[in-house]
């Protein structure tokens, strides 16, 4: 979850998402998000506010993360819709019979046909998910052992002033190459969107803008980079390629035939380009690497 998704808390916007219910960032069928809406409905009805309560005060006193605290009274929602609303009905529908006692029900809970693959299916799609999720944080928003050495080689080959243009092909608030880069080189990036959704200075929008234009120089060449450049009102001393699965991408093959531009470090996963301006007079302080 992100921290902020826009400038500042805007009521329509709120109320909007809101009745989205798309809390759970489930990579398939929100399955747990629409058990959680019958659990709210069931304590509803059952005249039950204390959670439904709980639930949307965390909406309205925490707009810009509510969505994580969101999560605990949701689960529960979740877990009471499973229990008392939909295993009873599934179980009734079953055996042909409405189960009156709780007692009754919570011994024979597994004896219906239907329950049992309900319940076999539930929980092979959970695990699967949750696997699935795994995977894409450790995909998406981990750093690499190539990031890690590249952050490494800039920390101690580049002027601490320097301003990097970091091309990795991410997602503004999902990339983690972009949000350590400044604390793991003490190194600028003009277009890392990190830590700035906390400041609602009305900037936000035009942030993740400018995140996004850069990200979409990846399939153009050098007059993209150029340009994004002008427009930004700041220019850069190097430009920071992630590779895709060890390919160039057309950015980096642009790159390496311009004239403008030189490889100061080239590995497998990642290439660093130093423009050529500035090239003259940072040579002798440059290490250039290149690595098979």
């Amino acid at each position: 979850m992100s921290a902020a998704k826009q400038n500042s808390y805007n009521a329509l916007t709120g109320l909007l998402i809101l009745f989205r219910f798309d809390f759970t960032d489930e990579p398939n069928l929100t399955l747990i998000a629409i058990l959680g809406l019958i659990g709210i409905f069931t304590l509803l009805a059952k005249r039950k506010f204390f959670i439904p309560l709980w639930f949307f005060l965390m909406h309205l006193l925490e707009p810009r993360g509510g969505a994580l605290f969101m999560i605990i009274p949701l689960a529960m929602f979740a877990g009471i819709g499973l229990e008392q609303t939909v295993l009873p009905g599934l179980r009734n529908l079953n055996l042909g019979q409405i189960v009156t006692n709780n007692e009754d029900w919570v011994g024979s809970l597994l004896k219906g046909k239907t329950v049992k693959i309900f319940i076999a299916i539930l929980f092979m799609y959970t695990s699967l998910s949750a696997l699935q999720v795994g995977a894409n944080i450790k995909q998406q928003s981990t750093l690499t052992q190539a990031d890690l050495d590249a952050f490494n080689w800039v920390k101690k080959n580049t002027p601490p002033n320097s301003r990097f243009a970091l091309v990795t092909r991410g997602l503004p608030l999902n990339d983690s190459s972009s949000e350590w880069f400044p604390a793991l080189t003490e190194r600028t990036s003009l277009a890392t969107v990190f830590g700035y959704e906390w400041l609602n200075d009305g900037n936000f929008g035009a942030r993740v803008e400018t995140y996004q234009d850069l990200q979409q120089c990846a399939a153009e060449d050098v007059d993209c980079l150029n340009q994004w450049a002008q427009e930004i009102g700041w220019d850069f001393s190097y430009v920071y390629v992630r590779k895709q699965g060890g390919a160039h991408i057309a950015l980096d093959i642009n790159l390496s035939n311009s004239a403008d531009y030189t490889a100061v470090y080239d590995t497998a996963n990642v290439v660093i380009y130093l423009k050529n301006n500035d090239y003259g007079r940072r040579k002798e302080k440059i290490k250039t690497s290149f690595v098979a």
